[in-house]
């Protein structure tokens, strides 16, 4: 299913930036997203570059002519940080905590 991930600070809030992709299912409220770069492979696992947590999940529908037509569906992702976290997401991450002042860590143990 095509989804739209909309990427916002730790928190919530104004998006970041968004991307489109296809997913084999749809995530759930709590659920992490790991982006990873699969021409970095270490030890069998790929590098992680950056992780986010599933805020909220939103549908978008149209109604017309008494016809109700799926337009979008909308996750929304916010900044986390973990042990595994790009040094790029890092100072992002870091970024971001320190304009809005609100954290979002994962535990060590999420991998």
């Amino acid at each position: 299913m095509k989804v739209r991930l909309v990427i916002v600070p730790p928190g919530g809030g104004e998006a970041e930036y968004s991307r489109e992709l296809e997913l084999e299912e749809l995530p759930r409220v709590g659920d992490r997203i790991t982006l990873r770069d699969p021409t970095q492979l270490e030890q069998g696992t790929y590098a992680t570059l950056s992780q986010f947590t599933v805020g909220s999940v939103d549908w978008a529908f149209s109604l017309e002519d008494d016809l109700t037509e799926l337009m979008e569906v909308v996750v929304e992702c916010r900044y986390a940080l973990s042990f595994r976290s790009s040094e790029r997401h890092k100072t992002i991450y870091n970024s971001l905590v320190k304009r809005y002042g609100i954290e979002n860590k994962l535990d060590e143990t999420m991998y």
